[in-house]
């Protein structure tokens, strides 16, 4: 952590190592070494707020052990490869504050997720694989440009493990909708409002509600 790499550090024997952080560095890239090892026994991996564009190669192929990854705000990525289908343990991934414009495909098969964090991503458009994630306990997506809406509030519904949410509103339907779902609004501790008249009695009974931001909205 605050090391000032550029590059991941050289590790003499991967095997060895189950947790690595490498917060607030300057790494732009993870290349596609030969050097990199066949497998490793990492669980956890924190990459958050350095300047990630690419990871490529065979990186995410030989972390299957891994449960857990956070690379959130690395603002430059905009995607990820396939090959995040082989994190095959991965229980929590957090990729908020990135610029993640989709979900990537091979999410879809990471059956073990339980928690996922899409907060303040404002170029992420479609959320509708997380319907895939049948075990997804945690869903954040506070302040993502991939607002509630109706078809993604049905999903919502079916994820019948979600125990906690936090989502972005920016149709005075939807919210209506949203607030009559007891169950969801129940569950939900961030609400981004936008451009919305708010309810605000109706939101005000929401009972687990820690995080409430209301742009450009007139309260009812």
């Amino acid at each position: 952590t605050d090391a000032g790499l550029s590059q991941l550090p050289d590790v003499t024997d991967w095997t060895t190592v189950t947790k690595m952080s490498l917060i607030n560095n300057e790494i732009k890239n993870i290349p596609d070494d030969p050097d990199f090892p066949d497998q490793t026994n990492l669980v956890t991996l924190f990459l958050q707020n350095n300047k990630l564009v690419d990871i490529v190669g065979r990186f995410f192929q030989v972390l299957s052990t891994l449960v857990v990854l956070d690379l959130s705000w690395n603002l430059q990525i905009t995607e990820l490869p396939k090959g995040i289908s082989e994190l095959v343990s991965l229980r929590l991934l957090n990729l908020s504050g990135t610029s993640i414009k989709n979900l990537p495909e091979g999410l879809r098969v990471l059956s073990k997720l339980i928690h996922l964090n899409l907060e303040s991503t404002s170029n992420l458009r479609n959320v509708g694989l997380i319907s895939e994630l049948q075990k997804l306990q945690v869903l954040r997506f506070y302040g993502s440009a991939a607002a509630l809406d109706s078809c993604l509030l049905k999903i919502l519904e079916q994820l019948k493990g979600l125990q906690l949410l936090t989502v972005t509103v920016n149709n005075d339907s939807v919210l209506e909708e949203f607030l009559g779902s007891s169950r969801l609004a129940g569950m939900t501790q961030g609400l981004y409002l936008e451009g919305l008249k708010v309810p605000f009695a109706a939101v005000g009974e929401l009972s687990s509600l820690h995080k409430l931001e209301l742009v450009n909205c007139d309260i009812t």
